[in-house]
């Protein structure tokens, strides 16, 4: 888990990062969204600070994110929200 305190740092990446956000109440995962980097144009990477809300994802690997991510949070002991990277 990474603290809320934390300050994010930009990275630049041939391969995006996809967050998962959900909402657990203790019992289910309720999905609020999935967020996407941007990829920048003039270098063609990705940026950490370059979000896309809702991502743009193929069924298969929306699918393959929602059942990972739900299965992680659905594990904690603790109802919050949660985002899963």
């Amino acid at each position: 888990m990474i603290e809320a305190t934390q300050i994010p740092k930009n990275v630049v990446s041939s391969i995006p990062t996809l967050e998962f956000n959900g909402l657990f109440d203790g019992q289910v995962v309720y999905q609020l969204g999935v967020i996407g980097e941007l990829k920048d144009q003039g270098v063609g990477k990705y940026q950490t600070l370059a979000k896309r809300y809702p991502a743009h994802l193929e069924s298969d690997l929306a699918t393959k994110v929602t059942a990972t991510s739900e299965r992680a949070i659905s594990q904690q002991e603790t109802p919050g929200l949660y985002q899963v990277l």
